[in-house]
């Protein structure tokens, strides 16, 4: 799943080409890991995204780990330093 603010302020998942608030994001990221108890969940982000954006995929990804019982795991991924 690709996530990045918008210019608008929403977060934007890349792969769907669709505006979600942070408060969409517990049932966005559930449906995308339906069926697995330990789904990697891949936060590809532009050095420029505010940690804020970061942090609210952090608190959805551990709501539904607490709710389901769940152990999936974050990933924050930024481009490799350029030499």
């Amino acid at each position: 799943m690709w996530i990045r603010r918008n210019l608008c302020g929403n977060i934007q998942r890349h792969r769907f080409r669709s505006c979600l608030s942070e408060h969409d994001l517990v049932p966005r990221i559930s449906e995308r890991v339906l069926g697995d108890t330990e789904a990697t969940v891949v936060v590809r982000a532009d050095k420029t995204v505010a940690l804020q954006y970061i942090v609210y995929v952090m608190d959805a990804v551990n709501t539904i780990n607490e709710r389901d019982g769940t152990k999936h795991k974050l990933i924050l991924a930024t481009a490799p330093k350029e030499a």
